[in-house]
């Protein structure tokens, strides 16, 4: 038992997907091994991509996800997460939350040319889901209209989105905080127990290399 929070590694757990190539089972290995470090329950599912477009797996997987992790691990709070997210801390607090609600939603501030700006946006990057009736039929909901959709400029967060505020299902929510939203490295406050390191870095890394250094210039000269 966790002596701040009451929390057992039988109340709660951490869910992550990966396809099966080698760079995403990398990254699931080494999310497995921070995890384990700090003590948290989890597991990790690999799925097959099959032809569709990383879009499409994505709306595919995320509610299908959680929906699983609830079925094989009933009356459980369920945190889900990116499988390129790192751990430095433990869950406890973030599962204890979670445990308040039906849902836990991750915020984000969007950017505008390496600026923060006023308007949020839901991210799924981490997330987490209670085992009640109100979330399962939000889950249901949310996997409809995820598996029912074809255009890839609807993503499962801006579909997730949609099935709060115009789904049937009225979730009592609270927000994930910043320090476990897994907020990328260079965003992360102090002591943040989830950080993120996006895996499609990789794929452009000159572009992403130079929007944080960008994003570095702009904090020194506010500090000054």
């Amino acid at each position: 038992m966790d002596q701040t929070t009451g929390l057992t590694s039988d109340d709660w757990i951490v869910v992550a997907w990966h396809t099966r190539d080698e760079k995403y089972t990398s990254l699931a290995r080494k999310l497995g091994d921070q995890l384990s470090a700090f003590g948290a329950p989890h597991v990790l599912y690999d799925v097959d991509r099959g032809n569709r477009s990383w879009i499409q797996t994505i709306k595919a997987m995320k509610p299908a996800i959680v929906q699983r992790a609830l079925d094989e691990h009933p009356g459980k709070i369920i945190i889900l997460m990116d499988v390129d997210c790192n751990i430095h801390a433990r869950l406890e607090p973030l599962a204890e939350r979670v445990g308040t609600a039906d849902l836990a939603i991750n915020l984000m501030r969007k950017r505008k040319r390496g600026l923060t700006s006023g308007n949020c946006y839901v991210t799924t990057r981490v997330m987490g889901f209670n085992d009640t009736a109100r979330t399962k039929a939000l889950l249901q909901y949310w996997g409809r209209i995820c598996r029912t959709s074809v255009d890839d400029g609807e993503t499962e967060e801006t579909l997730l989105a949609h099935a709060i505020t115009e789904g049937p299902c009225n979730v009592h929510m609270v927000t994930v905080p910043a320090a476990y939203g897994g907020l990328e490295t260079h965003d992360a406050p102090p002591l943040a127990a989830i950080t993120h390191v996006s895996a499609n870095a990789e794929t452009h890394p000159t572009w992403k290399h130079l929007e944080q250094r960008i994003r570095v210039g702009f904090r020194k000269l506010s500090a000054r």
